[in-house]
């Protein structure tokens, strides 16, 4: 990803609800920067795990510093964090005030859900925040529906957006974000094994790309409001059908100043978040954590190193 882009994209400033996805600024534009975190004298980095998928990065959101980064380049497997996608490609023309009807495939989508029922109809706001509070992929499998007509062209829609975004390293296979296992080839001998690794794959980016993801969700308040909730409360447009769910996010309502924003973990990814946090001195950052065998003490140890070695 071009840094300028990079840049460019943390200098975005919030819009409305009620507004479409807006369009991102030209590379060229200026940041004005208020305040640059400089890193104090003599300060040992942090200790983390050594998982082999592991990838941080810690980015400064009022100057687009970054302030920590172990592989943040890498391309690997992402997880629900790909929701982050198939809610901003939902978006950029679609209201959220439309009336979504729930058909029978959502219903039937495996791991996480909010337990939707055909013929439901509920609007695209609540299957957003549903996508985004508990990770709800019959919310996400809906919405691609409704959208782009099936979860297929919403995936190619979703990597279309990171494309226009300039986010090289970033594409979707799927709307959810589970892992998806492959054709079996044709030559497969007796010794194929189909759940092998190396015969599943899934949706794709890096540390640096999906950050700049994020910084999009996260320029519209009405999303920020909704990546800091703990509980998912929605109801059918009748109010006949009650939903209830808890965030996946178990940083939510800590010490660290933690407001959202997505989880994800397949046995592909490893477990995976995605942070905006402000330190008690008001520096306000994002935190990217993928590969991790405990993405909440990474995250807990990155933090409490930020909060203490910048200024």
């Amino acid at each position: 990803m071009n840094e300028a882009l990079f840049w460019a994209i943390f200098s975005m400033s919030g819009v409305g609800a009620s507004s479409q996805m807006p369009a991102l600024p030209s590379v060229s534009e200026v940041l004005v920067v208020d305040r640059v975190p400089m890193l104090r004298e003599n300060m040992v980095r942090p200790v983390l795990e050594n998982g082999d998928k592991l990838a941080v990065l810690v980015v400064d959101k009022n100057s687009g510093k970054v302030l920590y980064e172990r592989n943040k380049r890498r391309v690997q497997y992402i997880a629900s964090i790909s929701k982050i996608a198939t809610v901003g490609a939902a978006l950029q023309e679609n209201n959220p005030n439309e009336i979504v009807t729930i058909r029978d495939e959502a219903t039937r989508i495996g791991w996480a859900g909010i337990d939707l029922m055909q013929e439901e109809q509920i609007t695209l706001k609540t299957l957003v925040e549903a996508a985004l509070i508990p990770s709800a992929n019959d919310a996400a499998t809906a919405i691609a529906q409704h959208v782009s007509g099936s979860t297929a062209n919403h995936a190619e829609k979703m990597t279309h957006w990171a494309e226009e975004l300039g986010l090289e390293n970033t594409t979707f296979l799927s709307v959810t974000g589970l892992d998806i296992q492959k054709e079996k080839p044709a030559n497969a001998d007796e010794n194929y094994d189909p759940d092998h690794d190396k015969n599943w794959t899934g949706n794709k980016s890096t540390a640096v790309e999906v950050a700049a993801m994020a910084r999009i969700l996260l320029r519209d308040e009405w999303l920020r409001d909704i990546v800091d909730d703990q509980v998912f409360r929605g109801a059918s447009v009748d109010g006949v059908i009650q939903h209830e769910k808890w965030t996946t996010n178990k940083l939510l309502g800590g010490s660290f100043g933690v407001a959202g924003v997505k989880t994800g973990y397949t046995e592909l990814a490893g477990q995976c978040v995605v942070t905006s946090a402000t330190s008690p001195q008001g520096q306000e950052v994002l935190v990217v954590v993928l590969g991790a065998e405990d993405r909440f003490d990474v995250t807990r140890k990155v933090l409490s190193w930020v909060y203490d070695s910048y200024w």
